[in-house]
């Protein structure tokens, strides 16, 4: 099993270039240029959205090296200037990520993380919330979530760079924890321009793997499942412990998930490093265990009065996630 990860390895190099590497969360990421992904294609997983490769057992985990760290979550701020919808409160939106960055610039976690639906709709949404979020005093990060992308076809390149965000899914590692930021929108129909050749095979694996799943879901393309089996065999051998983000869930299973959420699954249990899988999208929340690994979904900030998001504190031997406003406190221990 030593020898299965260089192997992949080299099997993705064949496919393209990886993604590059972060080593340490950045003050302030660059405006970037449109990220080129991996294999080539438009802004998509290389065109290989066939199935996963097949994990065929768990990895040997180094020495457990992981400290003590705390970071921030949002999850679904979700701004745009338009009128409410039922409890979609958009226009509030800018005020309760205000009030959640000042709590958090007094908190003083290592990072956050906003866990992708930053904005609802329309490039200059972008203009309200990215320089409240900017203000943070931490290293701010991005998943991107599935309506960044309600923008023009001819801006939908330039989302990441608009959010900073240096490539569309990356990974760095502090204090002995490996932090994985997954792109959900890798095969997608919202991510490409209308009648292109990426929009038509997402089209095609979305009603093959989720066929009835609705359009504003997503998956992960085969280049990014194996650059994400690499990054963790290597968390496993350097004992480091791991969390995974992504804008979707994969469970508990439903409507919500990725289209290939089983697949991203069976990568995630074939990791001892793995202990938490934190998403967005889903806006009432949910947890469950599985497979050694909590998934945790956080409440969307968009759909309350009140306000939501989260501070956890990832200990060796636990994950304290101290709730604000409609999201719970819990107490995760690690296996």
């Amino acid at each position: 099993m030593k020898r299965l990860a260089p192997l992949i390895f080299l099997a993705l190099l064949a496919c393209g270039p990886l993604a590059p590497r972060e080593r340490g969360p950045r003050e302030n990421s660059p405006p970037a240029e449109t990220p080129r992904r991996p294999g080539g294609g438009e802004n998509s997983g290389g065109g290989r959205i066939g199935p996963a490769p097949t994990y065929p057992g768990v990895r040997t985990i180094g020495a457990p090296i992981a400290g003590t760290i705390t970071i921030g979550a949002i999850a679904d701020c979700q701004y745009a200037d338009q009128p409410d919808n039922g409890q979609r409160l958009y226009r509030r939106a800018p005020q309760k990520l205000k009030e959640a960055v000042a709590e958090l610039n007094a908190a003083r976690p290592a990072f956050t993380v906003h866990l992708g639906d930053f904005t609802d709709t329309g490039w200059e949404s972008f203009d309200v919330v990215a320089p409240i979020y900017a203000s943070l005093a931490a290293p701010a990060h991005h998943v991107l979530g599935n309506h960044e992308f309600s923008v023009p076809d001819a801006r939908k390149p330039q989302v990441p760079a608009r959010l900073g965000i240096p490539q569309r899914y990356r990974d760095f590692a502090q204090n002995g924890w490996r932090f994985v930021l997954l792109d959900g929108n890798d095969v997608s129909l919202h991510a490409h321009a209308a009648g292109s050749a990426a929009q038509a095979d997402a089209r095609a694996f979305r009603d093959r793997v989720a066929p009835g799943a609705g359009d504003s879901g997503g998956a992960l393309g085969l280049v990014q499942l194996t650059w994400l089996d690499v990054v963790l065999a290597e968390a496993d051998a350097a004992g480091e412990f791991a969390v995974v983000m992504c804008h979707f869930p994969v469970l508990p299973a439903g409507g919500v998930t990725l289209w290939n959420a089983a697949e991203v699954v069976s990568v995630l249990r074939a990791h001892p490093s793995v202990k938490l899988y934190l998403a967005g999208h889903d806006h009432a929340g949910s947890y469950v265990e599985a497979h050694g690994i909590h998934f945790l979904t956080l409440q969307g900030m968009l759909d309350t009065t009140d306000n939501a998001w989260a501070t956890l504190t990832l200990a060796p031997q636990e994950i304290a996630v101290d709730g604000r406003g409609r999201v719970p406190d819990r107490k995760l221990a690690l296996r």
